[in-house]
Formats: structure tokens, C-alpha cells, sequence
């Protein structure tokens, strides 16, 4: 995928400031030092992005983001990558290899790019946004530390639940005769089991059912026994027919007719 052009924003003013006694040297010049961090600080580059890749690895290929903060003094701009991760993985905490490309200074005081394949460690509970950094290990440049790498999370999409913050919620499509009669949910687990409910309530258009501790880790929590967890919230759409014949109506008239029906 490729990016346009970034938008520049106006580079910070960066003072010079020479050795004490030595003031004279520097006057009406910029030192090597200022010209580097000016360089960085003007948003030229873009951001790493991470695509999808069918080897081992996932890749991380661009030029760092823009400087800001007090760490631009002594370290070059951190460089951020998409980290795209499945609910599996957030579930269970795991550790992926990303390969990265970045520039390294030689014994010549020349700049490479070399790969690197970087583990990055995701903890149990992690969520869409949270950033994983790995300091160090960003460009190279001349007058300046090495730059960190910054892995943000982002979720992919789960063919059965979706995520409101430590809760899972699964969507179950079920018909009238079921919503009236009994259902018995079956869904999979983020760790591979299964759950098997039945459910003899009437299941009307608002209705939710909780099974608790049965979300997601409860992020930052890792050392605690028991672990903490969200809920899992199945929810229903209720799938009505399209269209009754006069002997259809007229039986389900009869039926509601019964005193001994309550309703909500």
C-alpha cells in the first residue's frame, strides 16, 4: 500500500549552545548536531507500515515519524508500525516475528540499511492501540542514539465476537418459533473449547445473556491469581416470517387468547 505525501508542519527552533568559554566559535553558524535534529524534527519521513505477509515473518518497511518531546535532543524520532493481531492472539498473549529494514551506521561513518527480524511480545488482555516499544532498535544517525521501534496493536476483524473493551459479545441469529420455544447457543472459545447453552426463557429483542469471567484478560493484571476477566454478552436477532396465511394468524390468535400468558 502506498502513502501520499505527508503534510509538513513547521520545524521546531532548535538553540545551539556552544561550550562555556567557547562561545565565539560557534557565532553566526549551526553545528552538525542542530542541522541533524532539524532534519528529523521537519516530518519528511513516514511512517512505517507493516503488511500482511505469507512467509514466517511479518515485515515493517518505511522511514521514522516525526520528532517531538524532549527525547529529540539525543535520540533520533521513534518509528512506528502497524501490528495487526487476532483475537486468538490478544486471548492468549503470544510472541510475533516481525522483520524490519533499517538504517545502521558503519565503522566508516556511513549509513546501510540492513533486516532485522525483531520478537515482539504481546501480552494477554492487549488491545486495539496499546504500543509495544523496543528501544534501540530504530535508524541510526550520526550525533544521535539509536531510535526506538513502536509496535501499535490493531485488531482484525473475528467471524464470531467482537470486543467492547474487556467484554466479548457474540451475535446470535435465531428465528421466532426459537425466540419463543427454547434455543441452545453453541459457540467456540478464544482458547479453543466450546460453549454449549441452553436457554428456556422467552428471548425477546433486547435480551442479553452473561456469562461472566468469560471475556477477555483483564490487561495489566497478569500477575494476579485469579486473572481477572471481562464477560461474555450473547445477544440476539430475532428472524420473523415474512408473511402468515389466514389459518397461520388465526391459530396464533388462539394461542395468545390463553389467560395463563403474561407479557413484558
Amino acid at each position: 500500500m502506498q502513502r501520499g505525501p505527508a503534510t509538513s508542519s513547521p520545524s521546531p527552533r532548535v538553540a545551539c549552545m556552544a561550550p562555556p568559554g567557547r562561545e565565539h566559535e560557534n557565532k553566526g553558524t549551526q553545528c552538525g548536531l542542530c542541522r541533524a535534529l532539524r532534519m528529523l524534527c521537519r516530518g519528511r519521513d513516514r511512517r512505517r507500515e507493516i503488511v500482511e505477509d505469507k512467509s514466517e515473518y511479518g515485515s515493517c518497511a518505511g522511514d521514522g515519524g516525526g520528532c517531538g518531546g524532549p527525547d529529540c535532543r539525543n535520540k533520533g524520532p521513534p518509528i512506528e508500525c502497524r501490528l495487526p493481531c487476532n483475537l486468538e492472539d490478544l486471548y492468549r498473549g503470544t510472541t510475533k516475528k516481525m522483520k524490519i529494514t533499517r538504517d545502521v551506521l558503519g565503522a566508516d561513518g556511513k549509513t546501510r540499511t540492513v533486516e532485522e527480524i525483531l520478537p515482539v511480545a504481546i501480552k494477554p488482555g492487549s488491545g486495539k492501540g496499546t504500543r509495544i516499544t523496543i528501544p534501540g532498535k530504530g535508524h541510526e544517525r550520526r550525533d544521535l542514539a539509536p531510535s526506538d521501534v513502536v509496535f501499535v496493536i490493531e485488531e482484525r476483524p473475528h467471524e464470531v465476537y467482537t470486543r467492547e473493551g474487556d467484554d466479548l459479545v457474540a451475535v446470535e441469529h435465531i428465528t421466532l418459533v426459537q425466540a419463543l420455544t427454547g434455543y441452545t447457543a453453541r459457540l467456540p472459545t478464544l482458547d479453543g473449547g466450546s460453549i454449549i447453552l441452553p436457554i428456556g426463557n422467552v428471548i425477546h429483542p433486547n435480551y442479553e445473556e452473561v456469562l461472566e469471567e468469560q471475556g477477555m484478560p483483564i490487561a495489566g493484571e497478569e500477575e494476579q491469581e485469579p486473572r481477572r476477566m471481562g464477560n461474555l454478552r450473547i445477544r440476539f436477532q430475532i428472524k420473523f416470517p415474512r408473511e402468515l396465511t389466514a389459518d397461520q394468524k388465526t391459530a396464533i390468535r388462539e394461542i395468545t387468547r390463553s389467560p395463563s400468558l403474561t407479557y413484558r
